[in-house]
């Protein structure tokens, strides 16, 4: 089953999900947290490919045990958790912006007063 078909998302992490022409803010907003999302993304994926790498290879990595060939092999899962996150292929970024981007509050307008509440609490005081 198709995850993308199952939560609705279609598209890069980098493009808004929204019908009417987003206002500069909006898109400011949405490229930082499309931005962050990749970040985190990457990182992730860094670290899950460290721990696979850690279980797999044991007592014999694959560019051998010296300390030079551990900080390459760390320089290449890096390399490729970046990759991955850039080109969208895992997935799980484009899932934190379509589940955080309706939580966003709403970009604020010169006469806007922010909201200081929070499920009933002001934070303001």
């Amino acid at each position: 089953m198709d995850i993308d078909k199952m939560l609705n998302i279609t598209g890069n992490v980098a493009g808004p999900q929204q019908t009417a022409a987003p206002t500069p803010d909006q898109l400011r907003q949405h490229q930082k947290l499309a931005k962050a999302a990749q970040d985190f993304e990457a990182l992730f994926i860094g670290t899950m490919l460290k721990q696979m790498r850690k279980s797999v290879t044991g007592d014999s990595p694959l560019f051998g045990g010296s300390q030079e060939s551990k900080m390459y092999q760390e320089m290449m899962d890096d390399a490729t958790a970046q990759q991955m996150s850039r080109t969208g292929s895992f997935g799980f970024a484009r899932l934190l912006v379509k589940t955080l981007e309706p939580r966003q509050p709403a970009a604020a307008g010169p006469n806007t007063k922010p909201n200081t509440q929070q499920e009933g609490v002001d934070v303001a005081s």
